[in-house]
């Protein structure tokens, strides 16, 4: 079996073995991922390549019920996770998952990926995650978190204190498109594939004034709380990248 295959089917078992502790249907669990790619220090070369990859791939993607949404890296991802851009995907379940990835079209598709791509990092997320309905003129930022502690308590104050801070985020436009933990995390392509630390929390938002809201005092006043539930954060700002 193709190295790569089998590190899907690695991911697999370990997907199977997290749906299954809360469900007693996990076959049918949905899939929900994020991809972190980077380019070569050729970019113009890799973004070409890499859009031609995407573009070959979404027909094969619909034969299993699967969706892929790309978007730019404006700014952001300095740190470990590095990224230009990063893919929203889903899968409708286990099985259609696999076979996607057995399919003799992408695996002949492939290799082209690993071509245009200087670093890969994959993240499975509990749940449905992309920026879906955001309002015209508002910047997206995507939020990936390490929490400090126990996830469940820290990602509670976390909401508590924007929670708090309702008031400014209707001042400055601020909408929170969505909230997930990572379940799973790999970095890497074909042979050199190994497991990472998957973020406890990730979070979209929606922010017409970028600006204002990071200048205010009352969510500078916020950071050293933020500080002290957080073990590391990677922000990336995005805009949709339309691939034809």
């Amino acid at each position: 079996m193709h190295i790569f295959l089998k590190t899907i089917a690695t991911a697999l078992s370990a997907l199977l073995v997290l749906a299954a502790a809360g469900s007693a249907h996990a076959e049918s669990t949905e899939i929900h991922y994020l991809g972190f790619n980077s380019f070569g220090a050729d970019k113009a070369a890799s973004g070409k390549a890499f859009d031609t990859y995407i573009k070959h791939l979404r027909p094969i993607m619909a034969k299993y019920g699967m969706t892929a949404a790309t978007y730019n890296v404006r700014h952001g991802g300095n740190g470990d996770l590095k990224a230009d851009v990063v893919t929203f995907g889903t899968a409708k379940d286990q099985a259609s998952f696999q076979a996607f990835f057995q399919d003799p079209d992408f695996q002949k598709l492939f290799p082209q990926l690993l071509g245009a791509l200087d670093d890969h990092q994959v993240v499975f997320t509990s749940g449905s995650f992309a920026p879906h309905h955001v309002t015209h003129g508002s910047n997206i930022l995507l939020s990936v978190n390490w929490l400090n502690g126990e996830a469940e308590a820290a990602v509670k104050r976390l909401n508590a204190i924007n929670h708090k801070a309702s008031h400014v985020f209707e001042k400055y436009g601020v909408q929170m498109l969505g909230q997930t933990a990572g379940v799973y995390s790999n970095r890497g392509l074909a042979a050199d594939v190994k497991d990472t630390h998957p973020p406890q929390l990730l979070e979209l938002w929606a922010i017409k004034d970028a600006h204002g809201f990071f200048d205010d005092e009352a969510i500078a006043s916020t950071a050293d709380e933020i500080k002290e539930l957080t073990k590391k954060s990677e922000s990336f700002w995005l805009a949709e990248r339309k691939i034809h």
